[in-house]
């Protein structure tokens, strides 16, 4: 329970770069490269059950979903100036990020490779994980992403267009991808030298995560 709002922290840490609007650029694959590797590796390596990274996943989605849900449903009114979207409740946060899918390949990966001694085979271990976390959550997420943005998501449940403050001006851009405009001087496209930096990052998380986690899995009440 608590390694779920391990990562709920984690996640609100990287908030500001993970708007729907704003998963389809570099920026968001690096920030999650980074932050997140670290926390569902380590959790795997320290947790005593079956399934430890999948389950902190799972807590982390329904605390988020709990507060998309719960949210709305308490009145609210802005009172800052300026205010260019007059909501009447409070704002939810958007939808979680799909970590299960990621957190569930990492759990059957090492489930098979158990302990691993040496330098030289942890490092290469975690660039294994860093490119399984990457090819699995991007994939997932770049075309979930879409969905969020679009019209079938706009309820209750996705939170979808419903995540905008009262400093929103109301437009299309709300329903638009940001930043990758081929050519745009704004533009955050997701390229192979970008890719390889985010195999970087995420390599080098899930290493700070099987150290991390090889620690905190000997220490005895």
């Amino acid at each position: 329970m608590w390694a779920g709002f391990f990562l709920v922290l984690g996640a609100v840490f990287i908030s500001q770069v993970t708007f729907p609007n704003l998963q389809h650029t570099a920026l968001f694959v690096h920030a999650c490269a980074l932050m997140i590797p670290m926390r569902l590796v380590a959790m795997n390596r320290a947790g005593r059950c079956s399934w430890p990274a999948t389950r902190v996943a799972i807590v982390y989605t329904l605390l988020e979903c709990l507060m998309i849900w719960i949210l709305p449903l308490f009145p609210a009114q802005p009172k800052l100036a300026p205010i260019f979207n007059p909501v009447t409740h409070m704002v939810p946060p958007a939808f979680p990020l799909l970590f299960i899918a990621p957190a569930l390949a990492i759990d059957l990966v090492l489930r098979r490779t158990g302990e691993c001694a040496g330098w030289l085979r942890r490092m290469g271990l975690a660039l294994f994980l860093g490119a399984l976390f990457l090819t699995v959550f991007v994939g997932v997420q770049w075309f979930f992403a879409k969905f969020l943005l679009s019209a079938s998501a706009d309820n209750w449940f996705f939170a979808g267009n419903r995540y905008w403050s009262y400093g929103s001006r109301s437009g299309p851009y709300r329903g638009e991808f940001w930043h990758v405009k081929s050519g745009a001087e704004d533009a955050d496209l997701i390229t192979f030298s970008k890719i390889l930096l985010g195999w970087g990052l995420a390599g080098f998380s899930a290493w700070i995560g099987l150290l991390w986690g090889g620690w905190m899995r000997k220490v005895r009440r």
